[in-house]
C-alpha cells in the first residue's frame, strides 16, 4: 500500500472530479474510461477479498475464541462469494455514513472503532458474518500494541482498497448524469458496477 488514505473523506472526494469527468460526445471515449473504472474496481474488490481473508485467520488466532473459529467456514464462504456486497457495506457505513467518521477512525487508528461499534447492519440480513469478523471489542484490550498495530494495518489495507471502489463508482455516477445521451450504455453498464 502506497503511503496512508487521506482521513477525511473531503479529500478522498476531490478525486472524483477530476479531468477525466466531463461530458463525451464520443461514445468511444467514454466506453474506455468506463471500462477503466470497471477493471480497477473488480482489481479492488479481489484484493479486499485477498486482504480480508487472512484477517480473518488473524481475529480467530488472536481472540482465542472457539465459538467464532466454528464459524470460519461460513466466514471465509461468505467472504469468497460476495466480497462485493462486504465491501459495498463498509463503504456505505464507514464512508456514507456520519461523512466518513467511522472510515477516519480507521485511517487515524482511533481505538474507539474496534471498541464501540456494531456491525450487525453490514450485510445482507446475514449479521453473524461481519460481527464475527470484526468482533474486536471482546478483546481488542487484551490485545498487546503489535498485535493491535497488526490489525490496524490489515484494516488500512481494506480502507485504501474501499477508496478505489468508492471513487470509481463515484465518478462513474457523475459520468452518467453529465452524459445523458448516452442513457442506454448505462443502463447495460450499471449492474456491472
Amino acid at each position: 500500500m502506497e503511503g496512508l488514505p487521506p482521513i477525511n473523506l473531503s479529500e478522498l472526494r476531490e478525486n472524483i472530479l477530476t479531468d477525466d469527468i466531463m461530458e463525451y460526445s464520443d461514445l468511444q471515449k467514454l466506453k474506455l474510461l468506463v471500462s477503466k473504472l470497471l477493471k480497477e474496481t473488480i482489481e479492488s474488490v479481489d484484493q479486499f477479498k485477498e486482504v480480508i481473508l487472512p484477517l480473518v485467520d488473524e481475529l480467530l488466532k488472536l481472540s482465542g475464541d472457539h465459538m467464532l473459529t466454528m464459524y470460519k467456514s461460513m466466514v471465509v464462504d461468505f467472504i469468497e462469494k460476495k466480497p462485493k456486497v462486504i465491501i459495498d457495506n463498509l463503504i456505505l457505513k464507514c464512508y456514507d455514513e456520519k461523512d466518513g467518521m467511522l472510515r477516519a477512525k480507521i485511517v487515524s487508528g482511533d481505538d474507539s472503532f474496534f471498541l464501540n461499534n456494531n456491525f450487525e447492519d453490514m450485510t445482507e440480513g446475514d449479521s453473524s458474518i461481519i460481527n464475527i469478523i470484526f468482533k474486536t471489542k471482546d478483546f481488542w484490550g487484551k490485545l498487546n500494541n503489535e498485535n493491535k498495530e497488526v490489525l490496524k494495518s490489515y484494516l488500512l489495507s481494506l480502507v485504501a482498497l474501499c477508496d478505489v471502489r468508492y471513487v470509481n463508482y463515484k465518478k462513474y455516477i457523475c459520468l452518467k448524469k453529465l452524459n445523458p445521451a448516452h442513457t442506454k450504455f448505462f443502463n447495460e453498464t450499471d449492474q456491472l458496477f
